[in-house]
């Protein structure tokens, strides 16, 4: 079987677009108006959009939308199809414990060390139960 042409899988993939945009405008119960007074963009904008018939849609704007949305532009672009859905990578748990709790190298050092030894006490309350 064929693949469809560029221009048809561009055609497809602005049609859900405008799905998502709609659908993510309809859950938190927004008209076309009151998303276009959350972007700043034009009510005609918005079901232009939400058509599906556009050809392009600029960065900007994206962004106004992924954020009056309040999803991100990669939830967006994922949920349309544009992009694979990205894995969910979690950072390293020295910068975790650094940036989300402000703590310095040696504190880090002693939360980690007491991290361990409660996953130590939880194997060994698994291995008693055996």
């Amino acid at each position: 079987m064929p693949k469809p042409s560029p221009a048809v899988r561009k055609v497809k993939l602005s049609q859900r677009l405008g799905e998502v945009v709609k659908k993510g405008r309809q859950e938190l119960d927004l008209s076309q108006p009151g998303l276009a007074k959350k972007t700043g963009l034009s009510r005609s904008y918005i079901s232009y959009l939400e058509s599906g018939k556009f050809e392009e849609i600029g960065i900007a704007k994206l962004a106004l939308i992924a954020e009056a949305l309040e999803m991100s532009a990669d939830q967006l672009l994922a949920d349309a199809g544009y992009i694979k859905r990205p894995t969910p990578t979690l950072p390293g748990a020295t910068r975790y414990l650094a940036t989300k709790f402000g703590l310095d190298q040696s504190q880090v050092t002693s939360a980690l060390q007491y991290l361990a030894f409660l996953q130590s006490q939880k194997k060994a309350k698994r291995a008693l139960k055996r």
